[in-house]
């Protein structure tokens, strides 16, 4: 069962923070990963990762039982992207390593599991499951 300090036990926001900047370094290391944020940032580039970011950042903190800031539709915001199951296996996998690399056993475990659980209801709305 989640503590209801676990968001506070880790450092709050400025851990979820870096966990999520190196997440998406990460990410975007791999080229197919990197044609799908092609498609969508906006110059100028350093902007646009910024307020995704933070934003990111706000969704996670959210789930992690933080301040509920978040503000967006994730099935909608990744409509017209081209996913596939490819896709979403590299975004998991990339997640899970980055959460073990970054956070606390008990922190990573349970946000590698809220990813799955997301994975699976954002391929079913895109009808890939």
């Amino acid at each position: 069962m989640l503590p209801l300090n676990l968001y506070e036990n880790i450092g709050g926001r400025p851990t979820i923070e870096k966990l999520v900047r190196t997440f998406y370094q990460n990410l975007n290391q791999i080229p197919e990963m990197k044609r799908v944020f092609d498609q969508v940032v906006e110059t100028p580039a350093e902007q646009w990762w910024e307020r995704h970011i933070q934003k990111l950042t706000d969704f996670w903190t959210g789930v992690l039982g933080g301040p509920k800031n978040f503000r967006g539709s994730p099935p909608v915001a990744h409509l017209g992207l081209g996913l596939n199951t490819d896709h979403f296996n590299k975004w998991l996998s990339v997640w899970e390593h980055t959460c073990e690399q970054e956070l606390p056993e008990e922190a990573a475990v349970f946000l590698m599991q809220a990813a799955g659980r997301m994975r699976l209801g954002l391929q079913n709305h895109l009808g890939l499951s």
